[in-house]
């Protein structure tokens, strides 16, 4: 085996997806290479032979000449013949590491240039400048869905791009597998996100707005951050606010519901919705999201039309499921989570891609 000096560019710890770099850095460990992880942040540090951890506070903003200067000696010192990188801090390190260095360069694509138009996060400098980025700069785009995979093929014109799915760690311990749900009289709904338009909040207000009466079966529960204004209309409208939950919150939240909803008008590979998979719940999700390309209708999950007949038709489906129906689906569900989305099988497609490289 050829044995590969890594930079890993992510948060080294072990919340949320950005997990997915620390268990991948210390399986690559594992197989004989070397890692260096530069993060933002870390919250657990693990003394391992041939892993060197770089904390730095990255800027959202701009990026000063000092932090250019440090990112340069850090590839001086480490000579990486492969970058992985994520976000902001990811891009640096790929554009600095092509100036010094023979370096094979991976960088990941989260969020899909249709989502951010609905939220009108799109500069077009910006756009043409990642477009360049992505074409010409990075060796390897790795979008974390098919969705994801197709824009950047229409959107980008990006052919150098091969297809993963995001993982996230199992912490579903053996004896919460499929909890039996609650014996109150009304089922419960849950919505976990950003209160951002793109991922369908309004949709949920809208439907108790015109549809009071769909509140006597059931409570649905919004968790998330978002404008004061927008959590105002969350709380005038009978949904019930539960704020922003810490991540060692997530799993409680979704265990204490029958469903989780995802109503989202565009989305990638919706991080919530694997969380509820894991945890062998009942997900009700848009069609129009990444992760629903990876799910069966009435199998693993219950798929609708992103709109407000959509949202009455799978409220009332869900309802008139039978118990017998309902853990079928919470089962398979489960075992869907840990065909396509353990931190195992990432690893071993990451490995598997990092020593086909003969540089």
């Amino acid at each position: 085996m050829n044995k590969k000096k890594i930079l890993i560019a992510h948060n080294y710890n072990t919340e949320s997806f950005a997990s997915m770099s620390y268990y991948l850095a210390h399986f690559l460990i594992e197989n004989g290479h070397n890692v260096t992880f530069y993060s933002h942040k870390h919250t657990k540090f693990c003394e391992l032979t041939g892993l060197n951890v770089i904390s730095c506070k990255y800027p959202q903003h701009r990026i000063s000449l000092n932090l250019v200067y440090n990112v340069i000696k850090i590839l001086i010192k480490s000579k990486p013949n492969i970058i992985i990188g994520h976000f902001g801090r990811g891009k640096l390190f790929i554009l600095l590491s092509k100036l010094f260095l023979k370096v094979q360069t991976y960088y990941y694509y989260h969020t899909l240039i249709e989502q951010q138009n609905i939220d009108g996060k799109v500069r077009k400098i910006a756009f043409y400048r990642e477009k360049l980025f992505r074409k010409y700069i990075v060796d390897i785009n790795l979008p974390n869905s098919s969705k994801a995979h197709a824009e950047l093929l229409s959107h980008w014109n990006c052919k150098n791009s091969i297809k993963h799915l995001t993982p996230i760690p199992d912490r579903l311990k053996q004896n919460d597998i499929l909890k039996i749900r609650s014996n109150s009289s009304k089922m419960k709904i849950g919505f976990l996100g950003r209160l951002e338009y793109s991922k369908g909040y309004q949709l949920l207000i809208e439907l108790v707005e015109k549809y009071p009466e769909i509140l006597n079966d059931l409570d649905i529960f919004i968790a998330g951050t978002g404008s004061n204004e927008v959590i105002n209309k969350i709380q005038l409208s009978g949904l019930k606010y539960k704020g922003f939950l810490r991540y060692n919150e997530i799993d409680c939240f979704i265990q204490s519901m029958d469903a989780i909803i995802i109503p989202s008008i565009s989305d990638n590979l919706v991080t919530v919705g694997i969380e509820a998979l894991m945890n062998g719940k009942v997900l009700l999700i848009s069609k129009n999201t990444g992760l629903t390309m990876e799910l069966e209708h009435r199998k693993n999950a219950i798929i609708f039309e992103p709109n407000l007949e959509g949202l009455i038709s799978v409220i009332s489906e869900f309802l008139y499921l039978n118990d017998d129906d309902l853990k079928e689906i919470e089962n398979n569900a489960r075992l869907t989570y840990k065909s396509k989305f353990s931190i195992s099988g990432y690893n071993n497609f990451m490995l598997k891609l990092i020593e086909n490289h003969n540089a």
